[in-house]
C-alpha cells in the first residue's frame, strides 16, 4: 500500500466501501481486514499521483521524509503497446514477481552498503522481520504497518 496518496476504484468497490468511508485517513480504512478481504492493491510502478505539500489531512507527518521525493512522470507511455499480462490477475503478478525476486543475485546487507551496487542489476537480501527498522531506513522506506501491512509492501 503506498501511503495516502491516490488510489483508483472501480465501481462496484466503491459501492461496496462508501458506507463506511472516513472523513479522514481513507488509507486505513482500506487496509482494515474487515474492508480489504484479502484483497490488494494494484498500484503502478511510476506513480501518477502527487501530494503538493505537507499541509492536509496527516499533518505532514511522512512529507519530508517519504512523500517530498516523489516526483510525477514526465515520460509519454503507449499504454497500449505494453504487455501488461504480467499484471493482469493476482495469480500472474504474484508469477512475475517471484520470477524477479528469484532472479535478483542474493547479498547481504552489509555488502550492500559497501558496494555500489549495478543499475539495472537486482538484488535481494535476506533479513529477519527484527532488522527491518534498520534496513528500511537505510533504504528510506517506511519502519512502520498498518492492520498487520508494512507500509509499501505488496502482502
Amino acid at each position: 500500500f503506498f501511503p495516502g496518496l491516490g488510489w483508483m476504484l472501480l465501481r462496484p468497490l466503491w459501492l461496496e466501501v462508501r458506507n463506511g468511508w472516513p472523513p479522514a485517513y481513507w488509507d486505513e480504512y482500506m487496509r482494515r481486514k474487515d474492508v480489504r478481504k484479502g484483497r490488494h492493491c494494484l498500484r503502478p510502478e511510476v506513480s501518477r499521483t502527487h501530494t503538493f505539500g505537507e499541509v492536509g489531512v496527516s499533518k505532514g507527518q511522512f512529507y519530508k521524509t517519504h512523500l517530498a521525493q516523489n516526483r510525477l512522470n514526465s515520460d509519454k507511455t503507449d499504454w497500449s503497446a505494453m504487455d501488461l499480462q504480467y499484471i493482469s490477475t493476482a495469480g500472474h503478478f504474484d508469477d512475475w514477481l517471484s520470477k524477479m525476486v528469484n532472479a535478483a543475485e542474493p547479498v547481504t546487507f552489509d555488502w550492500l552498503k559497501a558496494h555500489h551496487p549495478e543499475n539495472g542489476k537486482s538484488y535481494a537480501v535476506l533479513y529477519e522481520d527484527a532488522q527491518w527498522k534498520t534496513y528500511s531506513g537505510y533504504f528510506g522506506l517506511m519502519d512502520d504497518a498498518k492492520e498487520g501491512i508494512r507500509r509499501g509492501t505488496y502482502r
